[in-house]
């Protein structure tokens, strides 16, 4: 016969350890989980388990008023490793061993320490037929890539009694056991479930379930960029890399009243909301089956919670910090030494991610990835010329201090800058005129003169330069790029744009199948 189980979480830089077991005493059943401290003897574990159960054996005699329920006055616990019994003066965090025993009376639970354990799991509060359903997953030991999935759904149907009474029951029909599930429209209507059966390499544990507070709605049909999709159904070869930027829009900036009322009024309310536009955003990711994706105005809580499995990122620096840095001396004192630009530039929080990557396979080159977001407003071009400034300088000491390899760079971002802005001039040219027009974007008071901007490296635009890659009611243009080194990059394509008349057919982005009001940038380059 099959023995019942205790569960024991015991964390080795954790002060208490987690005690769970199922106890059952002739038709009663009572689960009991204790929480004690690792450095109390396991007397005074016992001790408290036992009164805990007597207290319940006495509650549920009195409730039933049975006669045949005892109330004991003691009840023998004891903890066995083999056939030894574990001294009670053995500390609690030391006293629970992997395949050990607890006895309770006469009845024996196998002790498992540490088992995969699925804490919680939370479904978003939009699901939308045809779109990966987003979900949250808490859990301790455990591997969710081999833990088992399965999906089901809430069905209602209407029975007639044989005395007439008409009832609702409710049952779930399994769906499917694929770890991501996007429901049909045949699902429209009904609440979901997703049921895990947690395991690691070693153990299973036990399942879980989580259900959706919301049923599943309709999806906007078709989106724009679906099309997209169709050219690129699989991953690039081995030789080349498809970079995708798309700065996403941050719920900050599209969930509030004043973007419903002011600066998005065409766009219905629900398809401002975070948790439907990013169903959109991210089935739009997958389907570009990219090596690189880089995002701007990403949640921090949606990367953690929803992308971290798919994105990671290595390194990430305020701009203006680097201002601090020993190798930018000349450029801090060059912002001092105007007050008013010192105001402009050193509050931003705009901010540099790279990651340095070695690509799999063959015997490419190391690849160093930016991913940037300017500082936006109509009258600060000559901020972002000094952005891009501190960027390229950030990176050259990040080369510099890679002894054995010299990665190639992929720059991406919404860099808030057109075509003919004094940043792209400088990313393009490696350096930029003084006297460049961005120097006095807002006015002159904070110009600085003699002041030469020059790097190291030429970038040309992957993407080309699209008539707008950012497409609102009161304005559009071409902000968004994949940067590469001129001369260490092919270019070998850029995934068309979506059709304007798609862009324009419910006024402007973002609307109910655009989920940002960024377009999404891709492209395919090899390195030479």
């Amino acid at each position: 016969m099959s023995l019942s189980t205790v569960y024991v979480r015991n964390v080795d830089d954790e002060e208490r350890i987690h005690i769970n077991f199922t106890y059952k005493l002739n038709d009663k059943t009572r689960e009991f989980n204790m929480n004690r401290s690792k450095t109390e003897n396991l007397s005074e574990t016992i001790n408290r388990l036992s009164q805990n159960l007597i207290k319940w054996i006495e509650k549920s005699s009195k409730k039933k008023n049975k006669q045949d329920i005892q109330s004991p006055t003691e009840i023998d616990i004891s903890l066995l490793e083999g056939d030894q019994v574990i001294d009670l003066s053995t500390k609690t965090g030391d006293a629970w061993k992997q395949d050990g025993i607890m006895k309770i009376a006469d009845e024996k639970f196998k002790i498992e320490v540490n088992i995969p354990t699925i804490q919680s799991i939370n479904l978003s509060s939009s699901i939308l037929a045809g779109f990966p359903i987003l979900f949250r997953v808490e859990s301790d030991f455990t591997d969710l890539q081999i833990s088992k999935f399965t999906w089901s759904k809430e069905v209602k149907k209407e029975v007639e009694l044989q005395n007439g009474k008409r009832v609702v029951t409710t049952s779930w029909v399994e769906l499917s056991n694929e770890r991501e599930f996007r429901p049909s429209v045949n699902d429209i209507g009904c609440r979901i479930k997703c049921t895990i059966l947690p395991r690691n390499k070693d153990k299973n544990g036990q399942e879980k379930s989580g259900e959706s507070k919301c049923t599943i709605s309709a999806g906007p049909g078709v989106c724009p960029f679906e099309e997209r999709h169709l050219y690129t159904t699989e991953p690039c070869d081995k030789d080349s890399i498809r970079v995708v930027t798309y700065n996403v829009l941050a719920g900050l900036y599209a969930d509030t009243d004043y973007s419903k009322a002011v600066l998005y009024p065409y766009c219905p309310a629900y398809a401002l909301s975070t948790d439907y536009r990013k169903q959109l955003y991210i089935k739009e990711l997958i389907g570009f089956n990219a090596d690189i994706i880089s995002l701007q105005e990403l949640d921090k809580k949606i990367f953690y919670n929803d992308l971290q499995p798919k994105f990671v990122a290595d390194y990430s620096i305020h701009l203006a910090d680097c201002i601090e840095k020993d190798y930018n001396s000349d450029v801090k004192d060059k912002i001092l030494s105007k007050d008013l630009l010192k105001e402009k530039i050193m509050p931003r929080k705009n901010t540099l991610q790279l990651i340095h990557v070695k690509c799999k396979g063959g015997n490419r080159d190391d690849i160093l990835i930016g991913n940037t977001h300017s500082y936006f407003h109509p009258t600060a071009d000559h901020i972002r010329v000094i952005q891009a400034y501190l960027s390229l300088k950030h990176m050259e000491m990040v080369l510099k201090n890679l002894k054995d390899v010299k990665p190639k760079i992929i720059f991406c971002g919404d860099f808030n800058s057109d075509p003919l802005s004094g940043a792209v001039q400088l990313l393009q040219d490696g350096k930029i005129n003084n006297n460049h027009k961005a120097f006095f974007s807002d006015g002159e008071a904070q110009y600085v003169p003699n002041w030469n901007f020059e790097s190291l490296f030429k970038f040309k635009s992957a993407t080309g330069y699209p008539d707008y890659t950012n497409y609102i009611a009161s304005f559009h243009g071409c902000l968004d790029y994949v940067f590469v080194e001129s001369d260490k990059f092919e270019v070998l394509r850029t995934i068309p744009m979506p059709a304007h008349e798609h862009v324009t057919q419910m006024t402007a982005l973002p609307n109910a199948v655009f989920p940002s009001d960024h377009l999404s940038l891709v492209c395919e380059v090899r390195p030479i």
